[in-house]
């Protein structure tokens, strides 16, 4: 369309044209209308990776610093309240186990896990303890519960590459533009690396149409460089999900009509479109048009959780499980060699192999004595 402004054949073209240099060379344009961006879109990893941090990011290091310190205190006040009461004779004294530390700490860990405990406090003191812990670890459990759930639901697949070089030489990619005057809108540093690898010949991979560009990305390891508002407007047209890298993504870039350089009729254009801007009619078009682009027809109701997801979990059972079955296993170990220590006969002085042989030594002599008439 631009060449064929240039070349006279028509004055005007009423569509959104990205403002460059090179184009204000050879056409004139309006009063911007929009803006977009151009971005580096890639298929979008299938695979979920192991996040162990997804379970420790709903709460920031100094609250869980926090937590183990308030779980440590409440545990040691609880201790100390329970010996104050056994010492002095009030009601905890009528009970044959009072809470040592261990106890405290695993009592606590249970009540932050919102689980009950089988012996009660008998005194006021330390159940007033055990309740303002349920109230605290009830308020904590929620807030964790939600977030987390948030997180789960939520599916964020991180990138293995956040920009331009690194997906083309450590991901092995190809690289394509939806057109020639695309590779204006990226950076300098990023154009000079593409000329390097590939030298000219990157300019010529233009796909015939944007479908075909994004439906081969979909099908092979293909990054295509396309304005972000095209590719919202087709990203429902495609067998896969596409993301932009995060690294490769030009600045705002405005859009106006192109028309003819030095054209009388420019004046008359801008004149009508700052009245469509000053009435909001533009901005209507722009919010009306974002949403249009970005909501999907089909609303996924429900989101699945993969197992990828929870595989943290479930292995964190399963190391838990394993490091129980060796305890057991020492366990039974230990007490079996005490046992047999304790069920061994202690060994009579009589049956020293030194006793035995100074006795067979005494033996012989008395036989060896002669008769006495």
């Amino acid at each position: 369309m631009i060449k064929m402004i240039q070349d006279k054949q028509v004055h005007v073209a009423v569509d959104a044209f990205g403002m460059s240099g090179i184009r204000a060379m050879v056409v004139d344009f309006t009063v911007p209308l929009l803006s977009t961006r151009y971005c580096v879109f890639v298929k979008s990893p299938d695979e979920v990776k192991l996040q162990w941090d997804n379970f420790l990011a709903p709460f920031s290091l100094m609250l869980w610093i926090a937590m183990v310190v308030t779980a440590l205190i409440i545990s040691v006040h609880l201790t100390l309240l329970c010996y104050l009461g056994e010492r002095y004779g009030n009601q905890e004294a009528k009970e044959i186990k009072f809470y040592t530390l261990s106890d405290s700490l695993l009592l606590v860990l249970g009540l932050f896990c919102q689980q009950g405990h089988d012996t009660t406090p008998q005194t006021y003191s330390c159940r007033v303890v055990c309740i303002s812990t349920y109230i605290i670890a009830m308020m904590v459990f929620g807030t964790y519960s939600a977030t987390f759930i948030s997180f789960l639901a939520v599916q964020d697949n991180r990138l293995p590459y956040t920009d331009l070089k690194s997906l083309l030489e450590e991901g092995g990619y190809t690289f394509g533009l939806s057109s020639k005057h695309a590779q204006n809108y990226i950076s300098e540093r990023s154009r000079q690396f593409l000329e390097s690898k590939f030298g000219e010949s990157y300019q010529d991979d233009v796909q015939p149409s944007v479908l075909d560009g994004l439906q081969r990305v979909c099908n092979s390891e293909y990054s295509y460089l396309i304005p972000m508002d095209t590719a919202l407007a087709f990203k429902g047209r495609v067998d896969c999900e596409i993301v932009p890298l995060p690294r490769e993504t030009s600045l705002y870039i405005p859009q106006g009509f192109a028309i003819v350089k030095h054209s009388p009729y420019r004046g008359l254009f801008n004149y009508n479109l700052n009245r469509l801007r000053a009435n909001g009619l533009l901005y209507k078009y722009r919010v009306y048009d974002s949403m249009r682009r970005t909501c999907s027809k089909e609303k996924r109701i429900w989101t699945n959780v993969r197992l990828e997801e929870v595989m943290a979990i479930i292995i964190l059972l399963l190391a838990g499980i394993m490091v129980s079955v060796v305890e057991l296993l020492l366990e039974r170990v230990t007490a079996s060699r005490t046992l047999m220590q304790q069920q061994r006969p202690p060994r009579s002085p009589g049956l020293h192999p030194s006793n035995i042989s100074s006795w067979q030594m005494e033996d012989n002599c008395e036989l060896e004595q002669p008769d006495v008439v």
